[in-house]
C-alpha cells in the first residue's frame, strides 16, 4: 500500500488539489488511514510512503491522524 502526502499539509507548495486549504489536504491524506481502519480494522502491515521533501510533513500528519483517527500516520 502506498501512502502519500506533501507540503500542502504545511500550508503551501506540493501537488494537492486543495493547496490553499491545509486542513483539507490533511483530511485527504488521512483517508489512507481511515480506509485501512474501515476495511482491515487497522493499518495494512506493508506500507510505503511518499511525503514530499520535508520531515515536517510526516510530523504534521502524525499529529493530525493521532488526534482525528486515534492512529498515527506512519
Amino acid at each position: 500500500m502506498a501512502m502519500e502526502v506533501d507540503e500542502c499539509v504545511l500550508g503551501g507548495g506540493g501537488n494537492c488539489r486543495e493547496c490553499n486549504y491545509p486542513s483539507k489536504c490533511k483530511q485527504y491524506a488521512s483517508d489512507y488511514i481511515r480506509a485501512q481502519k474501515e476495511v482491515l480494522g487497522g493499518k495494512f502491515y506493508h506500507r510505503t510512503y511518499y511525503f514530499g521533501v520535508t520531515l515536517g510533513v510526516i510530523d504534521e500528519m502524525e499529529q493530525y491522524c493521532e488526534s482525528n483517527l486515534g492512529e498515527k500516520y506512519v
